[in-house]
């Protein structure tokens, strides 16, 4: 499934409501404020965490509308319509449908065509995406046995990173070619 994040800056005053019920801290213009904007949210998004802003800095709360000491909200909303175009590129193009959803969610949706350019492959570890950097760039050069053991793999690694975006999703790091 693919979701959008939505970000709202919440006033801590309300959390407590908003996470488990406790309404005890609230005013009765609190709960209407509360409500409504409760009532706003879509009906299928799912609370996925909140952040403490750490600045220290006041912003306008989107439930009251006051400046207030906030935290980022994060909703996350199912997006049948994303959905459904990765679906629909994946068929044509045969490309690996967790691939296309972390590259979608990464760059978004309008740059899908350039997903089979891009991709190199799915890896489990890091490591294993730096190992394939490595003999991706040593392939075809006659490297003489003198001079193997001098060979930086971690600066060849770290280099070759530059031209590329490795997208950990899940158990998975998807390794692309920028483009």
């Amino acid at each position: 499934m693919f979701f959008d994040k939505l970000t709202y800056k919440v006033s801590g005053v309300y959390l407590p409501a908003m996470i488990n019920g406790d309404h005890s801290g609230l005013e009765p213009s609190d709960e209407v404020a509360l409500a409504a904007f409760l009532e706003s949210l879509p009906t299928d998004g799912v609370v996925f965490d909140t952040v403490s802003d750490e600045e220290g800095g006041f912003e306008e709360c989107d439930i009251c509308g006051l400046m207030a000491n906030c935290y980022t909200l994060i909703v996350l909303v199912r997006n049948p319509a994303t959905e459904a175009a990765i679906a629909e590129y994946c068929d044509r193009t045969d490309a690996p449908a967790d691939a296309v959803s972390a590259f979608v969610e990464y760059f978004g949706l309008s740059d899908i065509e350039n997903f089979e350019d891009a991709y190199c492959g799915e890896f489990r570890y890091q490591s294993d995406v730096d190992t394939y950097l490595v003999e991706t760039f040593l392939e075809g050069l006659t490297i003489p046995k003198a001079v193997e053991g001098y060979l930086d793999e971690d600066a060849i690694a770290r280099d070759m990173r530059y031209d590329h975006t490795v997208i950990e999703s899940g158990s998975a790091c998807y390794l692309l070619r920028n483009w």
